[in-house]
C-alpha cells in the first residue's frame, strides 16, 4: 500500500510541475508566445529573436473598456546586427504592468529589466536610442497619434544600438 501511495503521488508531481510556475502566480496567466522579427534599425537591419522565452501574461478588461496586462517570467532576448553578425543578448524579463486605452494610446510601465524599440521619429522627439535595455521603473505613454512621452526612465539605460554597431 505505502508503494502503490507513493506511485500515485509521483504520477501527481510530475503532472503538475510544468504548470506550477503559472498556477503560483495565481488564476488567468497564460504563455506569453514572443516572436522572433527584423527591423531596421540603428543604420541596419537587426534580428531579434528570444533564447528563453518563459514569460506570462494576465490580461483583464476594466469598466471603460482598458485593458490592462500584466507580463512576468523569464525572457532573454538577442539583437543581431545581420550585416556583421554581432549580436548581444540581454535579460529582460521586467516583470510589466501596462494599459492598453481604448483611445489608442498604451502605457509601458515595468520594472526591472526591459527593452524598449522606437521608432526614428520618437527617437527625435525623446533623445533616446531607437533601441535600448533599461533597468529600474520606466514609464513611455505611446499616443495613437505615434509620439511617445516619457514619464519615467530606469535607472540605467543600455543603447543597444550603440552595443552592435560601436
Amino acid at each position: 500500500m505505502p508503494r502503490r501511495l507513493f506511485l500515485l503521488s509521483l504520477l501527481t508531481l510530475l503532472l503538475l510541475a510544468p504548470a506550477s510556475t503559472a498556477w503560483a502566480r495565481g488564476g488567468g496567466w497564460e504563455p506569453l508566445n514572443n516572436q522572433p522579427f527584423t527591423l531596421e534599425a540603428c543604420g541596419t537591419t537587426v534580428d531579434v529573436t528570444y533564447p528563453m522565452d518563459k514569460e506570462y501574461q494576465r490580461v483583464t478588461t476594466d469598466a471603460q473598456g482598458n485593458q490592462h496586462i500584466k507580463v512576468t517570467g523569464a525572457l532573454k532576448a538577442t539583437f543581431t546586427d545581420t550585416a556583421t553578425g554581432r549580436s548581444v543578448t540581454y535579460n529582460v524579463s521586467g516583470p510589466g504592468d501596462s494599459i492598453a486605452y481604448t483611445n489608442g494610446d498604451f502605457l509601458f510601465d515595468a520594472t526591472g529589466r526591459n527593452f524598449v524599440i522606437l521608432s526614428p521619429e520618437q527617437v527625435a522627439m525623446t533623445g533616446l536610442p531607437q533601441i535600448f535595455v533599461t533597468s529600474g521603473p520606466i514609464s513611455l505613454l505611446f499616443r495613437a497619434d505615434g509620439s511617445v512621452q516619457v514619464q519615467r526612465l530606469g535607472n540605467h539605460l543600455q543603447d543597444v544600438c550603440a552595443a552592435l554597431t560601436g
